[in-house]
């Protein structure tokens, strides 16, 4: 699990890999929030870890749009920084924290796999 007393934390993924997280504004955040928001990126950032090769730093900047009662929207950006590359999203707006992190996951790992692919299996061979 991760603690939020700090703003730049180390975690250990997988081997020899590891994966520095920085939050940005994560003070708006109730406890409740932040653990959702610490379960979600330990599951989803073991798929980053695999993706990127060596140590990488991802940024994780949390907004809240509009508070409608007890509602709140979250905008939540970010950016994975390697050795090779840097790759960001555009805010992700959802009124669902978890569903709002997952997809800005999602997206991240999308423009990796974008970025490092190396062959595609529609292409045929005419010869």
């Amino acid at each position: 699990m991760f603690r939020f007393d700090s703003a730049k934390l180390k975690y250990h993924m997988q081997g020899d890999m590891f994966m520095e997280v920085q939050y940005v504004n994560v003070s708006l955040l109730d406890a409740s929030e932040k653990t959702i928001l610490d379960s979600v990126l330990s599951s989803e950032g073991k798929k980053l870890a695999r993706l990127i090769k060596g140590e990488s730093k991802l940024v994780v900047q949390v907004r809240e749009m509009n508070k409608t009662g007890k509602r709140k929207e979250y905008n939540i950006q970010l950016r994975v920084e390697s050795p090779a590359a840097t790759f960001a999203t555009k805010g992700v707006v959802d009124w669902d924290i978890a569903r709002c992190v997952r997809k800005a996951m999602v997206n991240v790992e999308e423009e990796i796999i974008h970025r490092y692919k190396k062959g595609t299996s529609y292409k045929k061979s005419y010869s």
